[in-house]
């Protein structure tokens, strides 16, 4: 697997990959073993290290709610909510930390953005108008700004 930056032929039609695509070695044929190998466990390959970094936050989610798993032996509300909760937390949190890193900070440019265009910035709040209860950003520094 390559981390190519893709083409960039036309700055307004966003980002495009490398053409020709190339098959994975896993789908070709004859195998050769020592590049499928290389393929999945290489680096960067397709377990590493997006992958395994899920997994190592599914097993640490699995380890802090293990004391749940004793209480499941019959149907409670209790450990049903206990559960959905911390979904949602880790699910909040995972999700916004990559808001932030994309789309508040715009640490990687349009480099890999299908459309090159931002969101719309929201207008200030004229006098007398309520601000908004959530700030802009969300504590991340916008890169580039002031």
């Amino acid at each position: 697997m390559s981390s190519d930056r893709g083409s960039a032929d036309d700055v307004r039609s966003g980002w495009t990959p490398q053409l020709p695509l190339d098959v994975p070695p896993i789908l070709q044929w004859p195998p050769r073993p020592l590049a499928i190998l290389r393929y999945l466990f290489g680096f960067p390959s397709v377990y590493f290290p997006w992958s395994a970094l899920y997994l190592l936050m599914a097993l640490g989610t699995m380890a802090l709610l293990n004391y749940v798993g004793s209480a499941t032996g019959e149907f409670s509300p209790q450990w049903v909510a206990t559960l959905v909760g911390v979904n949602l937390i880790i699910a909040a949190l995972f999700y916004s930390g990559w808001h932030g890193w994309l789309y508040v900070r715009r640490v990687q440019g349009n480099d890999f953005k299908y459309n090159p265009n931002w969101p719309p910035e929201r207008a200030r709040p004229r006098h007398g108008q309520p601000r908004p209860l959530a700030r802009e950003g969300c504590g991340f520094p916008r890169r580039g700004s002031q």
